[in-house]
């Protein structure tokens, strides 16, 4: 039985993501002895004796002790390894690519992020990296915010200064803006600021954050949309790397982890169609979700063609009435498998799903998790 230290914070919630894929692999893989000091050390850190006799770690950042006692050892941060490898990270940029096509989709035509800090982190350098992307790509125009003169940091202090600027730029923005907060810290800023002003949000501002803290997000009024990062599978990927060290065998010294997908809450439901006839459509899809119906009858209902239909929909919303119907059937097979009460049976019956097999082919598709490992992540976070 091998000794294997992991070394980061199980109090944070991707954190504690991370240690469910680490546990997930070992248990399936190895018999590792795993040595977790976070959870027993509140004094100061001593990681050469509570790591002593530790044959692998994983850390998130880099552990000089391990470097020099040569112990093997797989990182999880990009913002602290200094070039070390192997490291298993997020795709970040693809963080960032996801909020930008999530708001692009909702419905906001004009995108915004507020500067990047005086010495940002890699993540959220990449974060933003992706979101201007995608927006360059699809012609739209994202704004760097920046209400008053100064860092990242000022902008974000509740002050009599600080707001009155927020007021002054909102007065004088034409809705709706569509704003990404990198990371939760931005997020819980941005989202007390918007309330304190009174700018209606999504109407006015939608807001999505590139990270995911459902027992958090899910609690704000209104609810904040977030990217889940895949942080379990982080970890999984992380375990199956030193195990592979551990064996002397092959191993990819650079991972990039894909995000699972948005999770679409209050904060980014903008009415979604600036076409009335498509909002009218919308309505009547998501009332049909339990039994969906073929484009044909849905355009009798409206007196059109499913030709005109389908012409009307891409139009207003750039996606096809099928790739419309699903994503609906999506958001709400994710609003139910945050109500434990129900079975995946039940909730595959109320989307549409003549077989529980058919959701999870589905929702693995859409956000790159089975309903079962959405589910358990969300527990595992609250």
């Amino acid at each position: 039985m091998r000794h294997i230290g992991l070394e980061f914070d199980p109090y944070l919630p991707w954190h504690r993501q991370v240690l469910a894929g680490v546990m997930a692999y070992a248990s399936r893989h190895t018999e590792w002895k795993i040595m977790f000091p976070k959870l027993i050390n509140f004094g100061p850190p001593s990681p050469i004796n509570l790591m002593n006799g530790a044959e692998g770690l994983i850390a998130e950042r880099v552990q000089n002790w391990a470097v020099e006692q040569g112990v093997p050892q797989v990182c999880i941060s990009p913002h602290h390894t200094r070039g070390y490898r192997p490291l298993i990270s997020t795709d970040f940029q693809e963080v960032g690519v996801q909020a930008a096509k999530h708001l692009h989709e909702a419905g906001y035509r004009r995108l915004a992020l507020l500067p990047l800090t005086e010495q940002p982190h890699d993540p959220d350098r990449d974060r933003d990296s992706g979101f201007r992307r995608y927006a360059d790509e699809q012609g739209l125009p994202c704004e760097c915010l920046q209400p008053l003169p100064g860092t990242q940091e000022r902008m974000l202090q509740v002050d009599e200064e600080c707001l009155n600027a927020w007021r002054v730029y909102f007065a004088q923005s034409r809705a709706p803006l569509g704003l990404f907060a990198r990371n939760l810290r931005e997020a819980y800023a941005l989202h007390y600021i918007l309330l304190e002003l009174g700018v209606k949000v999504p109407t006015e501002v939608g807001l999505i954050v590139g990270g995911e803290d459902p027992s958090t997000l899910n609690a704000l009024k209104p609810s904040l949309s977030g990217i889940d990062r895949n942080d379990w599978s982080l970890g999984y990927e992380a375990a199956k790397t030193l195990h592979a060290m551990l064996q002397g065998k092959a191993y990819k010294p650079m991972q990039l982890v894909q995000p699972a997908g948005v999770i679409p809450r209050d904060s980014t439901r903008l009415k979604e169609s600036a076409d009335p006839f498509v909002e009218q459509v919308m309505e009547d899809m998501r009332r049909h979700l339990s039994h969906p119906q073929p484009l044909a009858e849905i355009a009798a209902r409206f007196g059109v063609s499913a030709k005109t239909l389908e012409r009307r929909v891409k139009e207003d919303l750039h996606i096809t009435p099928g790739k419309l119907m699903m994503r609906l059937r999506m958001e709400r097979a994710r609003e139910l498998l945050d109500q434990e009460s129900l079975s995946i049976s039940e909730i595959s019956e109320a989307c549409g799903f003549m077989e529980s097999s058919q959701l999870s082919r589905a929702f693995k598709q859409h956000s790159g998790q089975s309903p079962r490992e959405y589910r358990r992540r969300v527990s595992l976070s609250e």
